[in-house]
């Protein structure tokens, strides 16, 4: 029975010093919760605080980016301006031109008319002599009748005028006599007239 007593004693003391252990350690996690609250109440005003002065800068910059863009909004407007006063220029001198155009125009009398080139030459086709046998020839229409190869015209024969040759160039054919009322007639001179208008007869 002692000993159970003794025993008891122990353990209440035993008991009692877990007890006190016990309650200092909820102390503690009090002390800790509040510590934690605190620092978490100073932690969202800081953030706080952050977040208002950053949005101080921010509004900040965007006041000067406003200001830049009116800025930069002005100067185009001038240059639109600026080009739409020359763009008026440019085009009140183009109708004084075209007036003056106009003007020049209605004063010249000879419009239609050109300046005669003369350093233009004709382009004359070397034309060589070949001599063939002596034919008869007929004109296929009224043909005019030259004193050379690209000569002058000093006659004009009628279609179906017969005369001969024995020579002849690329486009010419040389006249060396010529029919009336079927008698020939040797040419008073030199006689040429263009091989299209003729035909063998």
């Amino acid at each position: 029975m002692k000993y159970l007593i003794i025993s008891m004693i122990l353990s209440l003391f035993v008991y009692a010093g877990e007890m006190d252990r016990i309650e200092s350690i909820v102390k503690d996690i009090e002390v800790l919760r509040a510590d934690y609250n605190k620092c978490t109440q100073e932690l969202d005003i800081n953030n706080i605080q952050n977040n208002e002065k950053s949005n101080k800068k921010c509004l900040k910059l965007l006041k000067i980016k406003e200001k830049e863009n009116i800025y930069l909004k002005n100067r185009l407007d001038i240059q639109n301006e600026e080009l739409k006063s020359k763009d008026k220029i440019i085009n009140n001198l183009k109708n004084q031109i075209n007036s003056k155009n106009k003007i020049f125009e209605n004063a010249n009398k000879f419009p239609k008319l050109m300046m005669k080139d003369s350093k233009k030459e004709k382009k004359v086709i070397k034309e060589v002599e070949v001599n063939l046998k002596a034919s008869t020839f007929k004109l296929l229409k009224d043909s005019d009748i030259y004193n050379s190869v690209n000569g002058e015209v000093i006659y004009q024969w009628k279609a179906n005028s017969a005369f001969t040759s024995n020579k002849m160039t690329q486009n010419w054919m040389k006249i060396t006599g010529y029919f009336i009322d079927n008698k020939w007639k040797r040419a008073p001179g030199k006689l040429w007239i263009k091989k299209i208008n003729i035909v063998k007869r």
